[in-house]
């Protein structure tokens, strides 16, 4: 009877992993079925679970169908280890932080002095309390509020100096930001945005604009690019897909391994492998990642996303 009732929920978790895998493809179809490619990788793990299970119990035709759902999935997620990015100059580098804070904060000081702490040319703080952003400008006053977001709704650009910001506003969605970030004799446009996953139609269609927001300020910019936030999707969505498509820009995370943002877990040594990487770095041509790291756990829903952007190598 538990042997029986083991192999019904397994099945059931292995039909749903495998139907996932193949709805994560048609997110253009509807939001719904694009909101299944954000979890590959829970898709791909439950998937070969499920297929461990029924080659043990000599399930054969079911054991195949589980491990080609895991197999893509594997596919699609592997160049987070063996993708490469190209040779870092090493000079006019350039450091971005960025958090989401949006949701629960349990240590709003820890939290701002880790952020400070950070050292980072540029923060980008999503989400925030107008406290929270009161705070960060109170315990480092060489950082300047480029863009007086104190209303929770869209991101805190803090900068090591006066640079110039352009605000693109997106219907249903907070606005789209691009930083003129010096770099040595030259400028990196760091452009940041934030929003939900689409969970509806209309956060379907806000999550749509800002996505072709961001590809307008990207293809427009006259200097290399960054696009670095909590955007509302993972690298496997049909808009992230689009949008690396339809651009110069590529993942800058790939090589540094899987680095899920969110959920945060406490759980020892799987704690850090149950989430999905929805905080996102992309970079254009002319520039590479130095280090990209992600946390640690400082009390937010998201754990911090910091890249150290370099010129190419000549």
């Amino acid at each position: 009877m538990v042997k029986k009732a083991l192999a019904a929920v397994t099945m059931g978790i292995g039909i749903i992993a495998t139907l996932a895998t193949v709805a994560g493809f048609f997110g253009g179809i509807w939001w719904g079925l694009d909101l299944l490619a954000n979890y590959r990788w829970q898709a791909m793990w439950a998937a070969l679970l499920a297929s461990v299970v029924y080659a043990l119990s000599g399930k054969g035709l079911f054991t195949a169908v589980f491990i080609v759902a895991g197999a893509i999935n594997l596919w699609l997620i592997l160049p987070a280890w063996v993708g490469s990015q190209p040779v870092a100059s090493g000079e006019d580098t350039v450091r971005v932080t960025h958090i989401d804070l949006s949701g629960t904060l349990d240590d709003v000081e820890g939290t701002v002095t880790w952020l400070v702490d950070r050292d980072a040319d540029l923060l980008l703080i999503a989400g925030a309390s107008p406290s929270t952003v009161d705070a960060v400008s109170v315990s480092d006053a060489s950082y300047t509020l480029l863009n007086g977001e104190s209303e929770g709704s869209g991101v805190a650009v803090f900068a090591r100096g006066q640079w110039q910001i352009t605000p693109t506003l997106v219907a249903g969605s907070g606005p789209v930001y691009s930083v003129a970030v010096p770099s040595g004799t030259g400028v990196i446009d760091v452009i940041t945005a934030w929003g939900p996953m689409a969970t509806s139609s209309a956060t379907a269609d806000a999550l749509e604009d800002r996505f072709r927001s961001i590809a307008d300020a990207a293809t427009s910019s006259a200097n290399p690019v960054a696009v670095i936030g909590n955007l509302g999707a993972t690298k496997w969505s049909v808009v992230s897909r689009r949008l690396l498509g339809d651009t110069t820009l590529r993942d800058a995370t790939a090589s540094y391994g899987y680095l899920s943002t969110w959920p945060t877990s406490d759980l020892p040594i799987i704690g850090r492998w149950i989430g999905i990487p929805i905080d996102v770095a992309y970079v254009g041509p002319g520039l590479t990642p130095m280090d990209v790291v992600v946390g640690p756990n400082i009390g937010a829903e998201h754990l911090p996303l910091t890249i150290d952007i370099s010129p190419v190598a000549p």
